[in-house]
């Protein structure tokens, strides 16, 4: 392969200059970079105008820094050129990365992980960002295109690894790129610390002497220190890989025993046969373990899209998104009923949703993550754990999250504690209760579907999969019915066991969950294009015209709805915090909410509605409602 043999003689100490070229990556044949190249480019440094506007159109906050980085401009071009003042603007970000966590780290931890998701622009930002993190004297685990769960989890296993860099804009347009960050061991790094890495930023964007010294320290990091950072690929993804494997096991067992579920899987799949579709879609999870911890298990598989960059439809795993699985899953079924489910992960592999062979509506991400809590709670239960005033249980979820999550973990005895949207805030969250003594088994953002299972610290649709898989199999080796079905378990404590049949689909789980109707987060009708720039205002303005609103329209909801009362809810004072009006009946029970809030991550604001029930007009009527008091208060009320 290109550049081999100079490395080879780097390595011995023959080193020449003139013998290096592009390097590849051998996995998967794609290129990582020349180590003789300008990655900057030139242009680099940029005029200081040319920097700030491309400041000004990047999105940065604790969700994640994103920004369109192809050079055309064109959110959907799956071109690879990036532009001089954002490849600079990358290189800025590097450095605000290596000034926060460089004098963090102890000496004996001074490897950062480094990756990139599938994107064609992330192989151009991966190459300049290892350039500057070795010119902060610190070294490079460099993985290329790997899932960031699988880059936290080798993170994680490594004592000599103290940081991890990811390049990836999630669920975004193929066009958008941008970071996240984080100290091994841990999941992204939350509010204040993650403002300080902000403001290292910015500043560093202002400043042309610190600009010019970052360009000219890149440009002397020796070609030898690349070529060896990109052959070490072929070493360090592999173990990356394996770390992840074990990991996600691991996961999945929680605190039931080790090698638990998958030996409830296993055993469910070789009575009953199993099948999983999943539609790759090109995404950064085709050079994970995903194949292979299901060949482990006796899974058949059958993949689509499944060569890194082959992202053929949307990104985000939602409406449009789940088509093909849908199609490939209805014919494998077809052919042999052993397979029963799909899933299809955005281009970072830390979400994805899931469809059924025989559901007979698409599932919503609210509707996963609820399965999901219904089959992480059941299995703390069927191995013989229960919630005591010393160790209560918990869930810890997102604002938006339904309020049907409350109705299931009422029937387990658990709590269901919320915080402001953001992986990073719910994982602080559910660390935050664990201090106090709380079994705190399953978190998310429901509004996206996103699983965290304990231990794990980031989403991870792995997780949400063997989720699943337990709710199918944990019974079979007793058979099912038994004291360890799952579903048998979950029809007991929610008083539903006439809707248990021992030869239940997921379907049929899906049909037992409490009734809400909830706007997706990425429907037309949740998006809202507005004008204010201070949100604290627009949610003023908000608040004033909603107090209006209930004043003159109480009977209405109250006959309509049976809203008796509202409340008022933030999970972060002012600012870009999402504002929440709680409704309750007459017996003071939460029985629906309407939801606001900007986006940390693409430029537009969300709107959403849950209501219990199963009514579709009365989600449109309140949407149309909460839309209209948003557009009113965004034109200054």
């Amino acid at each position: 392969m290109p550049g081999f043999a100079a490395i080879d003689a780097a390595r011995a100490g023959h080193y020449t200059r003139l013998a290096m070229a592009q390097i590849d990556d051998p996995l998967t044949g794609l290129p990582l970079g020349d180590p003789d190249a300008d990655a900057l480019g030139p242009g680099v440094p940029c005029p200081s105008d040319s920097i700030a506007a491309a400041r000004a159109s990047m999105i940065v906050s604790a969700s994640g820094w994103r920004k369109v980085f192809v050079a055309d401009g064109d959110e959907s071009s799956a071109i690879s050129k990036v532009g001089p003042a954002d490849r600079e603007l990358i290189a800025l970000a590097g450095a605000a990365f290596c000034e926060y966590f460089s004098p963090r780290l102890a000496p004996s931890r001074r490897s950062v992980v480094l990756a990139v998701d599938s994107r064609p622009t992330g192989a151009v930002l991966g190459e300049i960002l290892l350039r500057v993190i070795l010119a902060h004297g610190l070294e490079v685990r460099y993985l290329f295109i790997s899932p960031i769960p699988e880059a936290i989890a080798y993170a994680a296993s490594d004592a000599r690894i103290g940081a991890f860099l990811y390049v990836s804009a999630s669920h975004n347009p193929v066009g958008h790129n941008g970071l996240k960050f984080g100290r091994a061991g841990e999941g992204v790094l939350a509010g204040p610390e993650s403002r300080e890495v902000a403001a290292a930023f910015d500043r560093l964007c202002t400043d042309e002497d610190a600009r010019r010294r970052l360009a000219d320290t890149v440009r002397r990091v020796s070609s030898r220190a690349i070529a060896l950072v990109f052959t070490d690929v072929a070493a360090v993804k592999p173990r990356a890989v394996s770390a992840y494997r074990g990991f996600a096991l691991q996961v999945a067992d929680g605190p039931a025993g080790a090698g638990s579920a998958a030996a409830a899987i296993s055993a469910g799949a070789e009575a009953t046969g199993c099948g999983i579709v999943i539609d790759f879609n090109g995404s950064a999870r085709t050079t994970s373990a995903d194949v292979s911890l299901f060949d482990g298990l006796g899974i058949r598989v059958r993949t689509l899209n499944a060569a890194p960059r082959e992202i053929v439809h949307q990104i985000l795993p939602e409406g449009p998104g789940l088509d093909e699985a849908r199609v490939a899953l209805a014919a494998a079924a077809a052919a042999d009923p052993a397979f029963t489910l799909a899933y299809v992960p955005d281009n970072d592999g830390d979400r994805g949703n899931l469809v059924f062979a025989d559901a007979a509506t698409p599932l919503s991400a609210q509707e996963v993550f609820a399965m999901a809590v219904v089959a992480e709670l059941s299995w703390l239960s069927v191995a013989g754990f229960a919630p005591t005033p010393q160790r209560p249980w918990a869930v810890a979820v997102n604002g938006p999250t339904s309020l049907r999550i409350e109705r299931i973990a009422e029937a387990f005895g658990a709590e269901v504690h919320r915080c402001e949207v953001g992986e990073a805030n719910v994982v602080a969250a559910a660390e935050r209760l664990r201090a106090r003594g709380y079994l705190v088994r399953i978190l998310g953002e429901g509004s996206n579907g996103g699983n965290i299972l304990h231990p794990s610290r980031v989403r991870d649709p792995m997780a949400t999969v063997f989720s699943f898989l337990k709710l199918l199999y944990a019974g079979s080796r007793a058979g099912r019915g038994t004291e360890h079905d799952l579903f048998h378990e979950w029809c007991r404590k929610s008083g539903r066991e006439d809707a248990y049949r021992e030869d239940f689909t997921l379907e049929q789980v899906r049909l037992t969950l409490p009734r809400f109707r909830t706007t997706g987060t990425g429907e037309p009708g949740a998006k809202l294009q507005v004008r204010t720039e201070d949100h604290a205002l627009l949610k003023a303005r908000y608040v004033e015209i909603f107090a209006s609103e209930w004043e003159r329209h109480a009977g209405e909801l109250a006959r309509r709805f049976g809203f008796a009362r509202y409340e008022e809810i933030r999970y972060e004072n002012g600012g870009p915090g999402g504002l929440k009006m709680q409704f309750h009946d007459g017996d003071g029970r939460a029985t629906g909410f309407l939801w606001m809030r900007g986006s940390g991550t693409e430029p537009l604001f969300r709107a959403v509605v849950d209501i219990e029930g199963t009514d579709p007009t009365a989600e449109t009527e309140l949407l149309e409602w909460h839309r209209s008091m948003i557009t009113r208060a965004d034109a200054g009320g």
